[in-house]
Order: C-alpha cells, then sequence, then structure tokens
C-alpha cells in the first residue's frame, strides 16, 4: 500500500476466479488475487482501460471491477485486443492525457 494521486489499470478484473471461471477451483489458488476487495480502499484518481476486443478479460469483469473504485475513468480502445492494446498510439494518448491533466 502506498499512498499516490493516481493509478492506471489496463484490463482490470475483480478476481481470478472470476476471470478463469474456477468456482470450486479456486481453493487450490495460492493467490486469489481479489482486486475487488482492496479497489474500495484506493484513495487515488483511477483510470481503467479495456481493449475492445479483449478475449481474455470480459468487458462486464472490467466494468465490474471498474466500479469498484471511488474515483475512476472508464475508457475502451477500439480495435485492440488483450495483448496488442499497450502498443496502441490511442492507449498512450488516453495514458498522458491522465497523467497529465490535474486532480
Amino acid at each position: 500500500m502506498r499512498n499516490v494521486s493516481k493509478v492506471v489499470l489496463v484490463s482490470c478484473f475483480p478476481s481470478i476466479a472470476k476471470v478463469a471461471r474456477l468456482g470450486f477451483l479456486q481453493v487450490l489458488l495460492a493467490n486469489k488475487f481479489q482486486a475487488e476487495t482492496w479497489a474500495k480502499k484506493v484513495k487515488a484518481h483511477v483510470l481503467a482501460v479495456h481493449a475492445e476486443l479483449d478475449e481474455l478479460i470480459p468487458y462486464s469483469l472490467f466494468v465490474e471491477q471498474a466500479s469498484n473504485f471511488l474515483v475512476c475513468q472508464q475508457h475502451t480502445i477500439k480495435f485492440q485486443t488483450h495483448n496488442s492494446i499497450l502498443a496502441s498510439s490511442d492507449f498512450w494518448k488516453v495514458f498522458h492525457n491522465f497523467v497529465t491533466s490535474p486532480l
């Protein structure tokens, strides 16, 4: 835990179990990465970015996790996949606008 003013999340999700749809097998995971539990404690401004064509993180889970933050901007990068989003100039424009904007 650190005090920061801004956080950027890419393809965020509430928990590994929800992404993997493991259900009963989630007890086997060493770290369940239950992001929904710590997200509510984040006081920083958050930018949550999702790839329109993300084949790993469903949009519904992205929205579910993004809504757990107190102050969160959501943005979808068109025509990008889970693996291509960070190579997108559109992502970097959104990122730059967020990190350079005043609080």
